[in-house]
């Protein structure tokens, strides 16, 4: 499964608004079925695509006090 890619077809159905960070569009056991190292190259990967307006849908909005990357959908 591609991260990005199925994680712009889960972001279309969010109401607009909705705050989310990457993993949260997937449940934990989909997320944790991906070697760290994907996890860690997609939410690089994703946050560029969101900043570069790629994904011109969302934009971020900061990050947790655990250092998440912190997303709203447009």
């Amino acid at each position: 499964m591609n991260i990005i890619g199925e994680a712009k077809k889960r972001i279309s159905s969010l109401p607009t608004g909705t705050q989310f960070s990457l993993n949260d569009l997937f449940t934990g056991i989909e997320w944790n079925h991906f070697e760290k190292k994907d996890r860690l190259l997609a939410g690089r990967n994703f946050f560029a695509l969101v900043e570069d307006k790629k994904i011109s849908d969302v934009e971020s909005n900061g990050k947790t006090s655990g250092n998440k990357q912190i997303y709203i959908k447009k």
